[in-house]
C-alpha cells in the first residue's frame, strides 16, 4: 500500500516525516518504506495551483493508492473550538464563480471523499479522544478575514465547516485520476485571525497529523 500525505506548510508535515522516518528524495517530497508499505509525505506550498501540481506529480510518479491532505483550517461553523478535527465528507471551491462551471466539469459542485477513509478518520478521532466533525470543507486562494466573506460562503455552502487553501484542488486532481482521498484539517483560527493562527497553527497541525498518521498505518 502506498499512501501519500500532503500538507502545504512545513509545520503540517515535519512531525509526520519524523514519525515515519521519511527521507527527502526531492525538494518537498519525503519517502518512508516499511516492507510492502510506502508513505510519501509532501510539502506542496500554499494555494490551489501548488497543491494541484504536486498532487498530479505524485500520482504520475508514485501511483499512490490513496491521498490524505493534512493541515490547519479556519473555522466557519458555530460551535467549533481550536484543535477540533474536520473530516471532509466533501470539498468545494468557495472562490470559483459561477459555481455552474464546476458543476459542468464535475457533475456536482462538491468533490466527495472516500467513504472508507472517512470512516477510518472518525475511528482515529474516537480512539485518540479528539473532538471532530464530518462535513464540508471549502477551499479558496484567499484568507477569509471578513464577515462579508463568511456570509458569501454560507450563501453558497450553508453547511461549510471550515475554509482552507488547498483541499478541493487536491480532491479535484484525485477525482480526475480516480484516486481515493480524504481531507483532514484541524481548526487553528476563526475567520483568519492572524494572531490566533500564529498562536495555534503548530498545535492544530499536530492534531491533524495524529489522524493522518493513524490512517496511513491502516
Amino acid at each position: 500500500m502506498t499512501t501519500a500525505i500532503i500538507g502545504a506548510m512545513k509545520i503540517e508535515v515535519e512531525t509526520l516525516c519524523k514519525t515515519f522516518g521519511a527521507k527527502e528524495t526531492e525538494k518537498g517530497i519525503f519517502v518512508a518504506e516499511n516492507g510492502d508499505d510506502t508513505v510519501i509525505i509532501c510539502q506542496c506550498g500554499i494555494g490551489k495551483v501548488n497543491a494541484a501540481s504536486l498532487t498530479q506529480r505524485l500520482i504520475d510518479k508514485y501511483c499512490p493508492h490513496r491521498i490524505i491532505n493534512t493541515g490547519t483550517a479556519g473555522g466557519l461553523a458555530e460551535g467549533l473550538n481550536i484543535g477540533d478535527i474536520i473530516i471532509a465528507e466533501k470539498a468545494a471551491y468557495h472562490d470559483f464563480k459561477p459555481v455552474s462551471i464546476i458543476v459542468d466539469m464535475l457533475g456536482d459542485k462538491y468533490i466527495y471523499s472516500d467513504t472508507n477513509i472517512v470512516n477510518t478518520a472518525v475511528t482515529a478521532c474516537k480512539e485518540n479522544n479528539i473532538s471532530h466533525r464530518v462535513g464540508t470543507v471549502v477551499t479558496g486562494d484567499c484568507f477569509v478575514s471578513t464577515e462579508k466573506q463568511r456570509e458569501d460562503i454560507f450563501a453558497e455552502y450553508p453547511d461549510a465547516l471550515c475554509t482552507e487553501m488547498e483541499g478541493a484542488a487536491i480532491a479535484h486532481v484525485c477525482f480526475n485520476n480516480k484516486v481515493p482521498f480524504v481531507i483532514i484539517r484541524a481548526i487553528s483560527d476563526f475567520a483568519a485571525d492572524e494572531k490566533t493562527f500564529d498562536q495555534f497553527a503548530a498545535f492544530a497541525a499536530e492534531k491533524a497529523a495524529i489522524i493522518s498518521e493513524y490512517i496511513a498505518k491502516q
